[in-house]
């Protein structure tokens, strides 16, 4: 008898830490799905702005050819 109660204390202990486990693991996959949002929606605002930085740069471009002025070479990396 001591041994069937020590065995099921123990699989009570295992399915507690279990719960436990499975609790965080959770949250984390939460925290994961979230975390994605988040960085769907800066990817769609970088490419917004990448957008926006093209135009810039084509209007000064052309802002420059109309002027005569040759922009100078940017420098190396």
């Amino acid at each position: 008898m001591q041994l069937i109660r020590a065995l099921r204390d123990t699989q009570l202990e295992q399915g507690r830490t279990l719960q436990q486990h499975s609790e965080l693991l959770g949250a984390l996959v939460a925290g994961q799905v979230e975390h994605g949002k988040v960085l769907a929606e800066h990817s769609k605002v970088l490419a917004e702005h990448s957008k926006m930085l093209r135009s810039l740069a084509a209007g000064q471009a052309a802002v420059l050819d109309h002027l005569g002025i040759t922009p100078p070479e940017p420098p190396e990396a």
